[in-house]
């Protein structure tokens, strides 16, 4: 199987999935802004004061969440087929 790409909704990141049935799932997050600038220190900072204290959270709408449901479930059953 090939891997998939999700991108959040705000764009600030991105999950990968791939599954090899040798060594099996793979599931990386990747930020898109990985600096570690002033005004991002203040973003993450402000974040965190209104309750989202997460720089690793990715958001997807209801299509992505179904891809991503949809490529597990293959990922699960690719032995069986």
């Amino acid at each position: 199987m090939q891997g998939k790409f999700f991108k959040c909704e705000c764009r600030c990141g991105v999950i990968h999935v791939e599954y090899e049935p040798e060594w099996g799932l793979e599931i990386a997050m990747f930020s898109c802004d990985a600096s570690r600038s002033v005004w991002n220190r203040i973003r993450l900072a402000w974040s965190a004061l209104r309750g989202r204290p997460y720089t690793d959270m990715v958001i997807l709408n209801d299509k992505q969440l179904a891809d991503f449901a949809e490529y597990l479930y293959e990922a699960q059953n690719h032995d069986i087929n």
